[in-house]
């Protein structure tokens, strides 16, 4: 075997759509590939590893790439490959393609064999060959640099301009913040979800889907990259019939646990899921919200200060979160804390447990916060809703770290735990959510939505939700 792939092995492994292998050319071409080598290796199965530079930030540590190729025949390959990137648990990043199209362009024999250790002591030299790539230059020394000292009038900016540069500055943080690629882009023709079952995997597409689902995605759910950010700004509130439109017709972050954990229970190995009584009565919900979530309601605000003061930090809120790439679902973040250095989301949870104690005594009691003897340190338990929440938080965002705020009423104090995007169990959770989503709930949605905007009247004042809509589209 000269190659461990062709090109017919990384078309069958990606799928259709021009934009990955684009990306992932641009990857392999721009020598951002620094290491490829060959961790383990018999007659039925190579696993590689593959270090490859960030492009926001050159010098850091690189991503990291697993591929397992299982060699079945002479000419049937199977592939698996994850990355370390904020899309990498799907396992088809621009990364993994210019890993792959790496594969394709060179020989085996020209590949090395080497484990983990070896590559972590050869970091320093490649890392070297990095700032090689790119020499930082000096102002002065860019030719285009008029010489000598400029000076500059400042002139006193009103509070009105102050208040549109923050609007804007709020409108572009979210569209950077949507402009990630997490490679789940929804077309005709392209790739909707992968089913596990019995192993394989079955590519299933918008146009295997009925007419009326169909129909109703391309009119309601799906969003371009403009319309998105007007729906994240008017729903800033997180109220209103917007919000809760766009929270009914796709699946929010803070109910996805429900829908994740029946696939993944044990005890469902073998019955059947109930998934229609299940999604029904999602969907014929009266629940208006209780003592508890008034409490969380009227704290929210105290809790984001109380953050704000402890930390330094400055959060920008935002309305309901959806990502283009995955229109199906969304997050209404508490907020993101943007900053030159680095970004971060944040949840803020006010318990009721709080009107009475501080919050350094609060943490040690909540049934989802377990305490890490080794690190001393308290963390949110991964087998929770709330960790579910705040992992697809970050995947939609394409942010990799969130502070989960605990807040007391009773001494306005907060503890703060900090979470990192766990790119692999996110990449289960969207998987198994939009199985769910496009084969369960999709129909249900669209003939209660549809039912919904039938009976919407309009009203003084408001907008029923096929206008805010078609306004929303047309901003």
């Amino acid at each position: 075997m000269q190659y461990l792939i062709n090109i017919s092995d990384l078309v069958e492994y990606v799928g259709p759509g021009s934009r990955k292998y684009i990306e992932g050319q641009k990857v392999a071409n721009s020598n951002h590939m620094m290491y490829v080598g060959i961790t383990a290796e018999t007659e039925e199965q190579v696993d590689i590893l593959g270090l490859c530079l960030q492009n926001s930030d050159l010098f850091g540590n690189p991503h990291e790439l697993n591929a397992t190729i299982l060699i079945k025949a002479e000419e049937e390959r199977e592939i698996s490959c994850k990355c370390s990137c904020i899309g990498g648990g799907l396992g088809i990043c621009k990364h993994v393609v210019g890993l792959l199209v790496f594969l394709i362009r060179t020989r085996k024999d020209n590949i090395e064999s080497a484990t983990c250790t070896d590559v972590k002591q050869a970091w320093g030299k490649l890392k070297a060959d990095a700032k090689a790539m790119y020499e930082t230059v000096p102002f002065e020394r860019m030719c285009h640099l008029a010489s000598g000292e400029s000076t500059y009038k400042v002139h006193p900016v009103s509070k009105s301009l102050r208040a549109q540069v923050f609007q804007n500055l709020v409108r572009e943080n979210c569209h950077n913040i949507l402009n990630k690629s997490i490679y789940l882009r929804i077309k005709d023709d392209t790739c909707l979800f992968f089913k596990r079952d019995d192993n394989k995997r079955v590519r299933v597409t918008l146009m295997d889907l009925d007419g009326a689902e169909r129909e109703f995605y391309y009119k309601y759910v799906e969003v371009t990259l403009d319309s998105a950010v007007s729906l994240c700004i008017a729903t800033k509130t997180q109220s209103g019939e917007l919000w809760m439109w766009a929270r009914m017709i796709r699946i929010s972050a803070s109910i996805a646990y429900k829908f994740f954990t029946p696939l993944h229970n044990p005890r469902n190995k073998n019955e059947t899921i109930d998934w229609d009584t299940k999604i029904v009565k999602h969907l014929n919900s009266t629940f208006q919200g209780n003592e508890s979530t008034s409490h969380g309601i009227k704290n929210e605000p105290k809790a984001r200060a109380c953050y704000e003061k402890k930390t330094g930090h400055t959060v920008v809120q935002f309305g309901s979160l959806v990502n283009p790439h995955v229109s199906w679902l969304l997050s209404s973040l508490d907020g993101v804390v943007i900053s030159e250095t680095s970004s971060h989301t944040i949840e803020i949870k006010c318990p009721d447990q709080g009107k009475n104690m501080t919050a350094v005594d609060l943490i040690k009691v909540l049934p989802y916060i377990k305490e890490d003897d080794e690190n001393n340190k308290y963390q949110l338990k991964v087998k929770h809703a709330y960790f579910c929440q705040v992992q697809l938080g970050m995947f939609i965002s394409g942010i990799k770290k969130c502070d989960f705020i605990i807040y007391s009423s009773f001494d306005d104090t907060c503890e703060i735990i900090e979470i990192l995007y766990d790119a692999e169990l996110s990449g289960e959770y969207v998987r198994t959510l939009q199985y769910v989503y496009f084969s369960h709930m999709l129909r249900h949605i669209a003939y209660y939505g549809a039912e919904r905007l039938k009976n919407a009247q309009s009203s003084a004042g408001k907008l029923t939700p096929r206008q805010a809509l078609k306004d929303i589209s047309n901003n």
